[in-house]
């Protein structure tokens, strides 16, 4: 799971309008939960408790 710092600093990036996903698609819609790759690089979101693990959809943390 994301940890909190994880999630502010991906969701001040959204609310700045700098975040694409790793398809290219701007990412606009916040973040409440999501899921950590294990080496920390990509967070798959969380939409309505349903992990989207399509790799299109990832947004990157580094």
């Amino acid at each position: 799971m994301a940890t909190p710092a994880e999630l502010a600093a991906a969701n001040a990036k959204i609310a700045a309008g700098g975040m694409k996903n790793r398809g290219g698609a701007a990412v606009s819609d916040s973040l409440s939960d999501g899921l950590v790759r294990e080496d920390g690089r990509w967070l798959y979101p969380v939409r309505e408790g349903i992990p989207v693990l399509l790799i299109d959809e990832a947004i990157p943390l580094a």
